[in-house]
């Protein structure tokens, strides 16, 4: 736990750390010096950044330089300014003791500890109990001699003999404490005279190994005779002999065996006696070798010589697995390498030999980033970087001529070591690995997520990857600045581009939607400056200001940014060539304050007008420019009111262009100019809809008022609202159920001089597919009206700037909602349509005969007409009545004046002349019967007729007249005049009234008949009284004309005959199985009366 204080004391072992035998007491400590020596002698312990674990170390430096000549800085270390001739101080050690207290509260804490756990260890440790004997037997109790006990005995004994031993060491440390002056004295003194003896070996041995290293700088004299006699006879009697007998070469079965011997004494070895460090778990076994894989370090190759567990591996092979490095070190550092590992390896084992060769390859690694650092500083990058090394470190600094603080990164070994407590001893620690601190302005950066791959080294990717997080970091920062003035922007746009590995990569792209180009700032990754493009005259000034020290770079793109806006409307609003509104126009108070822009304005057009549409004198509406960095190009649309002396705006209305993004050219300003038409238009719009009281909504936000958003505005309404404007003449049908609720009403600016108002509205829902292909046939030829697929209906009426619309918007719909309706009926009836326009309906109720309707009268002509089509020459049997329909389906005004046709009436006209054809067709084939002229059938209305007998025929009159019920029209036929009629004809009539025919049946005094039966009721009649005196007709009529004892369609039916036709009308012949029943009915109104009889006879066989 945290704050405990552990003494590490070797064997022999006790569970205190002492000897049992008390011969520690006797024995002189090594203390803290000679431990911090061992330390130091460690060759296989990684050291952080070059420094050893004692900071505080007092060992003379190289060259006989002493540590307190030296003064250490940061990044590297340089003399001191001045020198004594002073004597040396002897260091002091007494910061190092540990007080006295101190350590003995550290005991009795652990003792504590260790007693709580040993309770707890024995509470664990159950014990049998005894079984006590009865009667009394056996008063004293055995000992207890079971191993439980004992063992319980034993650690509670251990427990106090390994505290005690402590104790008794503390009291020994507190008699050698009372003369701590003279120890510690004599310890600094020992201190002392130990480092120069330290330091006299290590000059010795910096000059062997100086000579050793200028072995390889001299060049010995060649041997050229012994050369010669060697390569020419291939031995020399001056070569050594060892007088070794070669053995024979080994077979080839004896050579796999002996490999696959090796390979299995290496795999027994490892898996059993050896205790593999974490890195070396990755191996294989082949070929009498174990090769131990390091992920991008090394592959190193090792053997053992028998199958001895104790004795070591010996070193066969190392390769370098990383970039760039040779396959295979060099004959000569192999050789020293192998003399090394074989070392370690005999002393430390595998744990050594990893730890050995890790930091072998780390420090290879900085060796080789720092030859590749200074290329790159006698290179591309000169005068630009500039390398130092530090022990075991790498310190790169770039963009030297940079203002400001430096930059730099720093590559070395970190130890791998957390700085706190260890939480897990059984745990290996970790090893140490190579690291990267970097530092920003003279800071060091913390969390600086830099990721380099040490498997490929290359120090020019590495500045790369740094260099481009350092140039990302102060584009964002631009990039935020400018995002804090443009916040909630729709004009201004920024891209920032980034890359973790090309500092070339990273830019940042600004521009506002009015620019015609985009302003790329990016950063010289050598030099660290600003850069603009595209380059021009502008560019470079601002390169200037933003490579200045101290600076604001934001503020200074945004107000690059708005000049050159500013620069461009200016020079295409002269080429274009409108004219300014005179300086003395006004803008009110409530404008500049209500407008949040206004505030944060850079830059201000002055008012451009425009011309009122081609109109010759100029309109009350101007066009408004400004220029601000969050809004960019706004424009504005305005109403000048006032004297023309004293003008100001009335209102400011905002535009939006949908090409924003566009260039800034000639045609987007003449879009503003069409697009502050449409919205003046819409303002006259909505100020007429206001005027007439009709409900409406606006999209896109309001027209009216101080600010407003002046896109071209949809507005939404009710067709129905249109249809009952106050006002305005009422239409004398409702078109309503036409369309659907919802339209739309917009704007647009044509070619020509007028402004173009399109009313967007769909045909009612559910309308068939057939209807609106009608409707699309008749708005063919209909430039204002357009009727698509799908039921969508549009309206187009153009007008000058300022001219009232609603009226003619009415009527239009209203010509459509007639239309609509018109043909909606004829497909009720299920009639064709030969052709349709807004003024006529042509359509086809018959299979050759053809109505045209006049739904409008605007134009001269009869309001109905009747024609055949195909192939015939007859004449349309409705012509005869065409007056009579016109008087009844036409609308007359106050004066008399027909207007046209109202949808019930044209409804009935329908029904009539699907009712009245028969009639009309009965009509024709009477005119041309004979005799001639003796039948006539007149019309008085539509739905009353006249048939009129003449002589040689009985001279007799009947009325037809139209009754509706149940949705149609049925005809009642009755007798209204007689003037000679003879008693047969009267029997034949009275006959005729009780009979039921097709379609058709008597009322005893009259006959009703529908439609499909009026013909056949009439020509009935026709030939009643056409027939000779002494041939009565036959009935037919119970069976619709079929003969006796058939059906209709000629099969005989199984019913009771039929009575003979001869009978008298008053008669009825009921014939039944086996009975006949003769009745004699009075029901002749014109004749004596019949008593009522009924005459039954019975059949027999």
């Amino acid at each position: 736990m945290p704050g405990r204080l552990v003494m590490d004391v070797k064997d022999p072992i006790s569970p205190g750390g002492l000897k049992r035998d008390g011969s520690h007491l006797l024995q002189q400590s090594e203390g803290p010096d000679l431990k911090r020596v061992a330390t130091m002698n460690d060759v296989a312990s990684p050291k952080t950044n070059g420094y050893g674990p004692l900071a505080a170390s007092t060992a003379p430096a190289t060259n006989g330089v002493h540590k307190d000549h030296m003064v250490s800085t940061e990044n590297h270390i340089v003399k001191s300014e001045h020198t004594t001739d002073e004597p040396p101080q002897i260091e002091q050690f007494r910061e190092t003791l540990v007080p006295f207290g101190m350590m003995l509260e550290r005991m009795a804490q652990q003792t504590y500890f260790d007693l709580t756990e040993t309770i707890e260890l024995l509470a664990d440790m159950r014990v049998q109990q005894q079984t006590q004997l009865t009667n009394g037997v056996g008063s004293q109790m055995p000992l207890d001699k079971s191993s439980a006990s004992v063992d319980k005995k034993l650690r509670l004994l251990n427990f106090a003999q390994s505290h005690k031993d402590r104790f008794i060491k503390a009291l020994v440390l507190s008699d050698w404490a009372r003369n701590i002056d003279d120890m510690s004295k004599l310890i600094d003194v020992s201190m002392f005279l130990r480092k120069q003896d330290w330091s006299t070996a290590a000059a010795a041995d910096g000059i062997y190994r100086l000579k050793e290293n200028m072995v390889g700088a001299k060049m010995p004299n060649p041997n050229i005779e012994g050369a010669l006699e060697l390569l020419s006879t291939g031995q020399a009697v001056w070569m050594p002999d060892l007088g070794l007998i070669p053995g024979g070469p080994l077979r080839a079965e004896e050579l796999l065996e002996t490999l696959t011997d090796m390979n299995f004494a290496l795999s027994v070895r490892l898996t059993l006696n050896e205790v593999l460090p974490t890195n070396f778990n990755n191996y294989s076994i082949s070929n009498g070798r174990v090769t131990f894989f390091v992920q991008d370090e090394f592959e190193v190759d090792l053997a053992i010589a028998d199958q001895d567990p104790e004795s070591p591996f010996y070193f066969i092979d190392l390769r370098l697995i990383f970039r760039p490095s040779n396959s295979s070190a060099h004959d000569r550092m192999r050789n020293q390498l192998e003399a090394q590992v074989n070392a370690v390896l005999l002393s430390s084992g595998l744990k050594g030999c990893y730890d050995f060769l890790h930091n072998f390859v780390l420090t290879h690694k900085l060796n080789i980033l720092r030859c590749q650092a200074l290329d790159l500083a006698r290179g591309r990058w000169i005068e630009n970087i500039e390398v130092q090394s530090v022990h075991r470190m790498i310190i790169i600094q770039y963009w030297r001529d940079l203002p400001g603080g430096r930059n730099w990164i720093e590559l070395g070994i970190a130890s791998g070591r957390s700085e706190g407590p260890i939480e897990d001893d059984s745990k290996s620690p970790p090893a140490s690995q190579l690291f990267c601190r970097w530092f920003r302005r003279g800071q060091e950066i913390l969390h600086h997520g830099l990721v380099f791959e040490f498997s490929d080294l290359c120090v020019e990717k590495m500045l790369d990857h740094v260099i481009a997080t350092h140039v990302t970091g102060r584009l964002s920062v631009i990039s935020d600045g400018l995002q804090n003035f443009s916040e909630d922007s729709t004009v201004f746009s920024q891209t920032l581009y980034a890359s973790q590995l090309s500092p070339r990569d990273c830019h940042l792209e600004v521009a506002l939607r009015t620019l015609s180009t985009t302003l790329k700032i990016t950063i010289d990754p050598i030099r660290g400056l600003y850069t603009a493009y595209p380059g021009t005259a502008d560019t470079s000034e601002l390169e200037r200001r933003m490579n200045e020290s101290g600076v604001d770079v934001s503020l200074i793109i945004r107000n690059f940014l708005c000049r050159n806006v500013l620069q461009n409307v200016t020079e295409q609003a002269q080429s274009i060539g409108l004219l300014r509104v005179a300086s003395n126009v006004r803008i009110k108070p409530p404008f500049t304050a209500s407008n949040e822009a206004a505030t944060h304005r850079v830059f201000h057009l002055p008012a451009i007008s425009t011309l009122d549409s081609g109109q010759q004198q100029r309109s009350h509406f101007i066009l408004l420019a400004t220029v601000d960095f969050p809004h960019g190009l706004s424009w504005y649309l305005s109403e000048i009111d006032g004297s023309e002396d004293n003008e100001y705006l009335q209102f400011a209305l905002g535009l939006e262009n949908t090409n924003a993004s566009g260039r800034l050219d000639r045609s987007r300003i003449l879009t503003m100019e069409s697009l502050a038409v449409k919205t003046a238009s819409s303002l006259q719009i909505t100020r007429e809809l206001r005027q007439w009281k009709v409900p409406f909504k606006v999209a896109h936000g309001r027209l009216v008022g101080a600010i407003g958003t002046g896109e071209q505005a949809t507005i939404y309404l009710d067709v129905s609202d249109i249809m009952a404007t106050e006002g305005m003449p009422k239409t004398t049908t409702s078109p309503a159920p036409a369309f659907a609720k919802m339209a739309t009403l917009s704007c647009c600016r044509p070619n020509g001089g007028n402004v173009e108002y399109i009313l967007r509205s769909w045909l009612r829902n559910g309308t068939p597919p057939k209807l609106i292909h009608h409707l699309r046939d008749a708005l063919r030829d209909a430039l204002e009206i357009n009727v698509d697929t799908s039921g969508g209906l549009l309206i187009s009426v153009r007008t000058p700037l300022g001219r009232p619309i609603l009226a003619l918007l009415r009527e239009r719909l209203t010509a459509v909602a007639r239309l609509y309706s018109f043909i909606q009926v004829t497909n009720d009836y299920r009639f064709g349509i030969v052709r349709a326009t807004l003024e006529g309906l042509c359509f086809k109720y018959s299979e050759q005969l053809t109505c045209t309707a006049m739904i409008s009268r605007s134009s001269g002509g009869p309001l109905l007409e009747f024609g055949t089509t195909g192939s015939t020459t007859e004449s349309n049997p409705h012509n005869r009545i065409r007056y009579q329909l016109e008087t009844t389906v036409v609308s007359r005004s106050v004066h008399g004046e027909a207007t046209g046709m109202e949808l019930t009436r044209f409804r009935g006209l329908c029904a009539i002349l699907r009712a009245s054809l028969p009639i009309v067709e009965s009509m024709q084939k009477l005119a041309g019967s004979e005799p001639a002229c003796s039948a006539l059938l007149m019309c008085h209305s539509a739905t009353m007729f006249k048939l009129a007998f003449k002589a040689p025929l009985p001279t007799i009159s009947f009325q037809i007249s139209g009754k509706y019920g149940r949705g149609k029209i049925y005809w009642i036929v009755r007798l209204v005049e007689v003037k000679s009629f003879s008693e047969t004809s009267r029997r034949n009539l009275s006959q005729l009234w009780r009979e039921r025919g097709k379609g058709w049946r008597g009322l005893r005094t009259a006959a009703m008949a529908g439609v499909e039966g009026i013909g056949d009721l009439l020509d009935r009649i026709n030939t009643l009284l056409r027939q000779p005196e002494d041939h009565p007709p036959t009935s037919d009529a119970t069976s619709g004309g079929a003969q006796p004892g058939q059906t209709s369609s000629g099969r005989t039916a199984n019913r009771p005959p039929r009575a003979p036709s001869n009978l008298l009308p008053h008669t009825r012949l009921n014939l039944h199985h086996k009975r006949v029943r003769l009745n004699f009915v009075s029901q002749r109104p014109h004749s004596a009366p019949y008593p009522s009889i009924a005459l039954a006879v019975a059949l027999g066989r």
